[in-house]
C-alpha cells in the first residue's frame, strides 16, 4: 500500500492482478523511459491529477502538467464560445500545490512543472487555430493559478532570494529558474507589491537572468516602473550587442495592445540593422515566431510588417528570409479571414523584383 512496483511489458496483451490493496491503483507509464514515443491512456482526469501530486517519476508529473494544463485550456476556449463561464478544476490547483510544497524534488524541477504549454504548442491541439482564444484561455489559467497559490509563490520567491555572490552550478540556476518563474505568476496579479518586488528586482539585480526576467515582465504590463525599465535597460547595455538583442526580444515579446507599433518603431530604431543575423532574429524572429496573438492580429499588420522585412533583407541574407517567409506557410492552419491575409501576403512577396530562390522556393510552394 503505498509503494510502486515495476512492472515490465513483453507481450502484446498482458494483464496484471494487484492483491493486497485498498484501492484502485494508478499506472505511471513508461518510468524512466527515454524514447520518444507517444502514448495513448484512458487515464481518467482525477487520475493524472494524482499522478501530478504523487508520481515519482519526474517526467510523468511534467507530462500530465502539460496534458491537464492542455486540455483545462481547450475546454476553456469552447466555454468562452458558449458563452458559458471558464473554469479551471480546483484538484489541478491543489495538485500544483503540492508540487510547490513538495520538499523531495529541487527547485529546477519545480520550475519545469510551473511551465504551461506555449500558444505555439495548443495551436497544434485547435483547428483551425483560435488565436485569440488560445491566448486568453491560457492567460486566465495563469492568472488564476497565480490567485490561488499567490501565498505559495510569494514564499517560494522568498525562499529563493540570496546574498551569496553570483554562481554558475545547477543548485544556484535551479533556485534563479523557480524564482524568476514565480515572478512571472506573480506578474499576472501585479498588486502594489509585488510591482515593488518586480522592480527591485529588475534594479538591483547581479545577474543576467534575473534583470532580464524582472525586465520582461515589466515589459509585458502596464505598471509604473516600465517605461523607466526600458529607458534603463538601454542606457545600461547598448554597448553590449548580444545583451541588446534582449532588450529588442523582450519587447517583441510582449502581448500589450500596442505591440505592433512598438515592434515597428523597434525596427526603424538607429541600432536595428538588417544586416546583424542576430539582431534580425531578436525582433523579427521572436515576433512573429514566439508571439502568436500579435503576429496573427487580425487586422494583418502583423504578416504586413513581416512581408516589408522579408522584402528588406532578401537581397542581403536570402538565406534568413526565406527562413522569416515560413512563419506564413501554415497558413491553411488558421481561419478564413486570416487565411486569406496571409495568402494576399505571400502573393505579394512573389511580386518583388529580382527575388532570390531561396524565398521564391519557399513561397511559392506553400501557395502551389
Amino acid at each position: 500500500p503505498g509503494g510502486t512496483e515495476l512492472i515490465n511489458l513483453k507481450e502484446e496483451k498482458q494483464t496484471f492482478h494487484f492483491k493486497n490493496i485498498i484501492e484502485k491503483p494508478v499506472p505511471s507509464l513508461l518510468r524512466g523511459f527515454s524514447a520518444p514515443v507517444k502514448l495513448k491512456s484512458n487515464l481518467s482526469r482525477e487520475e493524472q491529477i494524482f499522478l501530478i501530486g504523487h508520481d515519482s517519476d519526474s517526467f510523468n508529473r511534467w507530462e500530465a502538467v502539460q496534458e491537464i494544463s492542455t486540455d483545462i485550456i481547450l475546454k476553456m476556449i469552447e466555454d468562452q464560445k458558449e458563452g458559458r463561464a471558464p473554469m479551471v478544476d480546483g484538484s489541478f490547483i491543489n495538485a500544483m500545490r503540492l508540487v510547490l510544497n513538495d520538499k523531495k524534488i529541487d527547485r529546477a524541477f519545480i520550475g519545469e512543472m510551473l511551465s504551461l504549454p506555449s500558444e505555439g504548442l495548443l495551436g497544434q491541439q485547435k483547428s483551425p487555430v483560435d488565436v485569440d482564444g488560445i491566448h486568453w484561455s491560457r492567460k486566465h489559467l495563469v492568472g488564476s493559478l497565480a490567485k490561488a497559490l499567490k501565498d505559495d509563490f510569494l514564499r517560494i520567491y522568498n525562499d529563493c532570494q540570496t546574498n551569496e555572490p553570483y554562481d554558475y552550478n545547477s543548485e544556484a540556476t535551479g533556485r534563479r529558474r523557480l524564482k524568476n518563474m514565480v515572478l512571472g505568476y506573480l506578474m499576472e496579479i501585479a498588486d502594489q507589491n509585488i510591482v515593488t518586488i518586480c522592480n527591485e528586482q529588475f534594479h538591483s539585480a547581479t545577474n543576467m537572468t534575473d534583470e532580464i526576467a524582472a525586465f520582461t515582465y515589466l515589459v509585458d504590463s502596464d505598471v509604473e516602473g516600465r517605461e523607466e525599465a526600458i529607458t534603463k535597460f538601454y542606457d545600461k547595455w547598448h554597448h553590449d550587442q548580444l545583451v541588446l538583442d534582449k532588450w529588442f526580444s523582450a519587447q517583441a515579446l510582449s502581448s500589450r495592445s500596442d505591440v505592433l507599433d512598438r515592434v515597428e518603431f523597434l525596427n526603424s530604431h538607429a541600432d536595428f540593422d538588417l544586416k546583424m543575423p542576430n539582431r534580425v532574429r531578436s525582433l523579427i524572429s521572436v515576433f512573429c515566431a514566439l508571439n502568436q496573438v500579435s503576429f496573427h492580429d487580425k487586422s494583418g499588420r502583423g504578416y504586413q510588417f513581416l512581408a516589408r522585412n522579408i522584402k528588406a533583407l532578401d537581397p542581403l541574407n536570402p538565406h534568413i528570409a526565406a527562413g522569416l517567409a515560413k512563419q506564413l506557410t501554415r497558413w491553411k492552419a488558421f481561419d478564413a479571414d486570416r487565411q486569406k491575409l496571409m495568402v494576399e501576403t505571400l502573393e505579394e512577396i512573389l511580386k518583388q523584383k529580382n527575388l532570390s530562390k531561396h524565398v521564391y522556393e519557399i513561397v511559392s510552394k506553400s501557395l502551389s
